[in-house]
């Protein structure tokens, strides 16, 4: 299985609003802040559901949040 990372940064005050959102789309990705100063986040999803937090990611920024990515990881796992 193949671990998708996608870095991104948004303003510090949507970090807990985007985290609610994703939690509400349960097994869709894990968010990490990694600098709450910069906004610097991680987004965990698997290739399975990459398009879909993709998506969801596309949809935050129609609304109005500020997401800019920077960059997608690939990793594999081990299982």
């Amino acid at each position: 299985m193949t671990e998708k990372i996608y870095r991104c940064r948004l303003h510090s005050p949507e970090i807990i609003y985007v985290n609610n959102i994703l939690e509400g789309h349960e097994g869709l990705g894990i968010i990490h802040t990694t600098d709450e100063k910069t906004g610097s986040v991680v987004f965990y999803t698997t290739s399975d559901t990459e398009h879909e937090l993709a998506a969801l990611l596309q949809s935050l920024q129609a609304e109005g949040v500020d997401i800019e990515l920077l960059d997608v990881l690939e990793q594999s796992t081990l299982l």
